[in-house]
């Protein structure tokens, strides 16, 4: 990130990495969307020119701290809008030097974000401090009082989950390697390495800043290139407000997640359903696809969204009398692909006799919890499965 400017010791940190690299990371998929970031220290930037050289989104610093604004932040922020490209701001924080609600609110007032399907969620920089102490004189834990009040605010105006910018360095020795905010899209900054660190309690990385000395067509000079964690149709999907976190699928050994509780997998069912979800085959939400089995892999914590044919690789068939609360019941397996197949997550039985049972199901218009009658209603063929990685 460039804040007034160039601070190329701040940037993912000297700590993590001493030297910025100009090829694109091979453990990246060739899929995933290029993009840059850039600030007055940029200049003038011909966006159309970066958007012939391949380049599919741009970050535009808006504010650093408690008074200063880009000078080029407009014509930056509606040039790469006006070539095509999807466009962030972000703000370069100061923690040490002004109330974060306070940040925050110049941050916005100076963006004024629109949710036009063109504009990422508002990027909150957290990066070492360039003039002093690393963290600010602040500690882990007011670091992340900090941080939460900041995205609060932005939640509040923008009803988005703000993107977190940071290096593995700064998060682990400023705020303790929290994964309270594993829920907001991750922007990581780590730059000389095939993959980017697991920091923070985040399953994957939505933006990777991976070079401080990238060379791009519109841009003179060297200029920070980045990767999104998906395709540009997911990277569109997330402007557009239907994926949270960066990669539909984030990248793995398919399906594979750490144990999980029973009580953990309801408690993450129960946010979709508490905040429905719009049902949808296509589209993405928290990272995840927005149909039946994309719900199942959410409350499961896999690592991609798995289908009705897939799910049975992490899940084994189990009892009527077995089920407990975060098995699922449906028809799974070969030729249950797209419309053919469908299952829900259960909750408890709803009588004695067993007969009817209350379920988290993801189906058309959105996320619901319902008694169903067991197996379900019209459907003889479904069959309850457990998660080979729950735990009670």
């Amino acid at each position: 990130m460039m804040a007034r400017k160039k601070q190329i010791f701040a940037l993912g940190s000297a700590a993590a990495v001493l030297v910025g690299v100009l090829g694109v990371p091979g453990a990246q998929a060739a899929e995933d969307a290029p993009g840059i970031d850039v600030s007055n220290h940029n200049g003038t930037v011909d966006f159309e020119a970066v958007k012939a050289d391949g380049q599919e989104f741009a970050f535009v610093l808006a504010t650093d701290g408690t008074s200063f604004t880009s000078p080029d932040f407009d014509t930056q922020y509606k040039g790469a809008a006006d070539a095509g490209l999807i466009r962030g701001a972000y703000h370069f924080a100061r923690p040490g030097s002004g109330a974060a609600a306070d940040q925050a609110q110049r941050f916005l007032e100076t963006v004024n974000y629109s949710a036009d399907g063109k504009s990422l969620p508002p990027v909150l920089d957290m990066e070492a401090n360039p003039d002093g102490s690393a963290c600010y004189g602040l500690s882990a834990g007011e670091m992340r009082d900090w941080i939460k009040a900041f995205l609060a605010e932005v939640k509040e105006q923008t009803k988005r989950d703000g993107i977190i910018y940071t290096s593995p360095s700064f998060w682990k020795d400023c705020t303790g390697n929290t994964e309270e905010f594993s829920e907001n899209p991750l922007w990581i900054a780590e730059w000389g390495v095939d993959k980017p660190s697991s920091i923070g309690g985040w399953d994957a990385h939505t933006f990777w800043q991976y070079s401080d000395s990238g060379s791009v067509d519109g841009v003179d000079g060297p200029v920070d290139v980045n990767r999104f964690n998906g395709t540009v149709d997911e990277l569109k999907a997330l402007a557009a407000g239907s994926a949270a976190r960066g990669s539909a699928a984030p990248r793995g050994d398919v399906g594979t997640a750490a144990a999980i509780t029973r009580d953990e997998v309801i408690d993450r069912a129960k946010k979709w359903s508490d905040d429905p979800v719009p049902y949808s085959m296509e589209n993405y939400h928290d990272g995840y696809r927005t149909d039946c089995s994309g719900y199942v892999s959410m409350a499961w914590r896999l690592d991609t969204s798995l289908s009705t044919v897939t799910l049975p690789d992490v899940s084994h068939p189990i009892e009527k009398n077995e089920l407990k609360k975060g098995d699922i019941i449906g028809n799974l397996g070969p030729g249950t692909g797209g419309a053919a197949g469908h299952v829900v997550i259960f909750e408890k039985w709803a009588n004695d006799d067993k007969t009817e049972y209350w379920a988290y199901e993801q189906t058309p218009p959105e996320t619901v919890h319902r008694k169903l009658t067991y197996p379900y209603p019209g459907k003889d063929n479904f069959e309850p499965h457990r998660f080979d990685d729950i735990t009670d």
